[in-house]
């Protein structure tokens, strides 16, 4: 199960709070991505908190604070969360407008709607950590031929040369796409694009060879095989 997204759910109503869980955990077990979960009966409850959230469910009309002010907070905090906002009126929709709003669900909530601003959440968070992953190191992703773990850094290695980072192999795992990269051993991750051969180990364009570990070795074969046909054919 990949990493995913910690979801707040702000409503002064259990049984949209309760709704609204049943079907973000019905996400989680479709999608295979971890989501913590944290629920909040009013605005001020959610300020209070001050919990790392990566997207808010957010109920326009409560009692107290109303989701909008709440909104215009954050926004003016500089708080990072998007916000998703629920409500059974559109009159509201034009002032619910702002920088950190990914959309409006209507009351009963769809499961179609809580699944597509999920998406947009998951995306979001790998598109902030390939952002902070290359901020960090200076490196573009196509620079990297493979990254190495030691200890609590990594080494990404390019044909420039050897940059550290200073996040964990997992994360890099978890934010790198798929499509170009994959983990092949406990110490490394490759680039199908730096790669020169696949024999017993891999040979990389600069003449590395990686061990890979054991029993991965036809998975990884499959997977390179499908990058070589996806690159030379790629509207098949």
């Amino acid at each position: 199960m990949t990493e995913g997204v910690s979801v707040g759910i702000c409503d002064d109503v259990l049984l949209w709070r309760e709704e609204i869980t049943d079907k973000v955990l019905a996400y989680q077990t479709e999608k295979q991505i971890q989501i913590t979960i944290k629920q909040y009966s009013c605005a001020e409850d959610y300020l209070k908190a001050q919990d790392d959230i990566d997207i808010l469910f957010l109920d326009i009309e409560m009692s107290g604070m109303s989701g909008i002010a709440l909104k215009d907070i954050l926004i003016q905090n500089k708080r990072k969360e998007m916000i998703a906002f629920i409500t059974c009126y559109d009159g509201y929709i034009r002032e619910a407008f702002g920088k950190n709003v990914c959309g409006f669900i209507d009351k009963p909530v769809s499961r179609e709607k809580v699944f597509e601003v999920l998406d947009k959440a998951v995306e979001e968070k790998k598109e902030n950590a390939v952002c902070r992953l290359t901020a960090e190191t200076g490196v573009s992703l196509k620079e990297i031929q493979y990254i190495k773990s030691n200890d609590k850094y990594i080494e990404i290695y390019t044909e420039n040369g050897v940059v550290p980072g200073y996040i964990s192999l997992k994360e890099c795992e978890d934010i790198l796409p798929v499509q170009t990269f994959i983990r092949v051993s406990r110490f490394y991750i490759v680039n199908f694009a730096a790669i020169k051969n696949i024999a017993g180990t891999i040979e990389m364009n600069d003449g590395q060879k990686i061990k890979v570990s054991r029993g991965k070795l036809k998975e990884i074969q499959r997977q390179y095989a499908d990058y070589l046909m996806e690159i030379r054919f790629p509207y098949i």
